[in-house]
């Protein structure tokens, strides 16, 4: 499955409260007063389970990263019942569902069996999970009471159909939409406080008290504990287990060589996750609006591939993390491999893929400019120099790619994708290889047409 099947996945998902920069997250549910609402969950406001695990004394994390829309690995219904904070189920999420997106060529029974069949496997491993961490805890009625649990919830609620018409539709559709803002307080489990606002109203007063303006005193108290709860995970990602619990600690500049500089409201240098010239490397047609994964390269003889690219999902912990939402890919096909210069014109944009809060819309790319020298040693080894320049809009961002005689792993297709499936989240998620991957392209690469390359050779 492409790694363009994560971005699928994410604008199908209900999005409802994800900071702007990050990827927005798959919601958890919460049955409150009567109705099945959305209860926020996001990078810097960790689901209740994941609270469980947040001060170290119950172990580590035991679910993983199902995509870059659920880093929780699941999604969970609670319930508000009696004044008290119950875990009812787990259940997989909805990638698991999007099995069928990877079997291109089997019939829609075939399609519908496969997802059955991941769903039932993933719920009994999620159903034995949950049983591991509390063991003889669930009533009779399967719940489980949250006594670990203290902090703030927001729950999304009072849903009602209303007609929705995006600017490319031809006629509205129908959505359920909620209406209405509940701030819980959780205390061991306990409700302790609980203040509820009309949606808009409550992001207005939101907006004012960020402004550090007047409103009434409860009101203000429940927004002002809201964002003190969010404020103590921001300021240590750390706390939040399943986030990147194999990277470990903060990480800071000195740990990377290659960087992304973006600035949108601050000025902050991201690593980039991948920077590689791929040989005999070129690529399968493609919608330039996009991602392009390993399955779209094709075997090509004499044509190497140059990506630069900052990723949606293995960007590792550190103080870009607010701003490293929406992944960035630049490519070039490179001829021979010989010293000269690469050169990004307004007509290269297809060399370029902004994805998840940077794919919103066609023109979302303004601008694309830059020139790297490509310098080839006797031994084969590449380096460049220079920078590629990007401007966005939606949120209007700018960013740069500027490199200083750095080394470029030069690899084999072969070895690329070896090394992909040592390191990519992707490939781990979808138990991919690099052998299938590689035959997948081998046979395209004998039927494909040729294809215009994006952009111009170092000459």
């Amino acid at each position: 499955m492409r790694l363009r099947l994560l971005l699928i996945l994410s604008a199908l998902l209900l999005r409802l409260t994800t900071p702007a920069t990050a990827t927005e997250q798959e919601d958890d549910f919460i049955l409150y007063r009567g109705e099945r609402c959305a209860l926020e969950t996001h990078w810097l406001f960790p689901a209740p389970l994941q609270a469980y695990f947040a001060d170290g004394k119950h172990g580590e994390y035991p679910l993983k990263m199902v995509s870059t829309a659920n880093y929780r690995g699941h999604v969970a219904t609670y319930e508000i019942a009696d004044g008290r904070l119950y875990l009812a189920k787990i259940e997989p999420s909805a990638m698991v569902r999007m099995v069928e997106l990877s079997l291109p060529n089997a019939s829609k029974k075939t399609g519908e069996a496969a997802v059955a069949a991941a769903v039932k496997k993933e719920q009994a491993r999620l159903d034995e999970t949950l049983r591991q961490i509390f063991p003889g805890r669930a009533a009779a009625d399967g719940r489980i009471f949250a006594d670990w649990y203290s902090g703030q919830l927001r729950i999304f609620c009072t849903l009602k159909k209303t007609k929705f018409q995006h600017p490319d539709e031809k006629t509205p559709h129908e959505e359920i939409m909620p209406t209405e803002v509940a701030l819980l307080k959780i205390k061991e489990g306990a409700v302790v406080k609980e203040t509820r606002f009309p949606l808009e109203e409550y992001w207005t007063k939101f907006e004012i008290m960020q402004r550090r303006r007047e409103i009434p005193d409860e009101e203000a108290a429940a927004i002002t504990d809201h964002l003190e709860f969010l404020d103590s995970y921001s300021r240590n990602w750390n706390k939040i287990p399943g986030v990147d619990d194999a990277k470990g600690p903060l990480r800071t500049e000195a740990d990377f060589s290659v960087f992304l500089t973006r600035q949108v409201d601050a000025r902050v240098r991201i690593p980039l996750t991948k920077f590689v010239l791929v040989k005999d490397t070129a690529l399968m047609p493609y919608d330039s609006k996009h991602w392009t994964g390993d399955e779209d390269l094709r075997i090509k003889p004499g044509a190497h591939l140059l990506m630069l690219e900052m990723g949606a999902s293995n960007v590792p912990i550190g103080p870009w993390s607010p701003y490293a939402g929406g992944a960035v890919q630049v490519l070039a096909q490179v001829g021979a491999l010989k010293t000269g210069k690469i050169t990004f014109t307004q007509e290269d944009l297809e060399k370029v893929r902004m994805i998840n809060n940077y794919d919103h819309q066609d023109d979302t790319l303004l601008k694309l400019d830059g020139d790297l020298q490509m310098d080839v040693a006797a031994d084969g080894k590449v380096q460049l120099t220079g920078a590629v320049r990007l401007t966005s809009k939606d949120p209007t961002t700018y960013q740069e790619i500027a490199l200083d005689k750095t080394e470029i792993p030069v690899l084999t297709l072969q070895d690329y994708l070896k090394k992909q499936e040592r390191e990519s989240e992707i490939y781990k998620l979808f138990q991919k290889t690099a052998e299938k991957v590689y035959q997948e392209v081998l046979e395209k690469s004998k039927t494909s047409p040729e294809k215009k390359t994006p952009g111009k050779s170092a000459k």
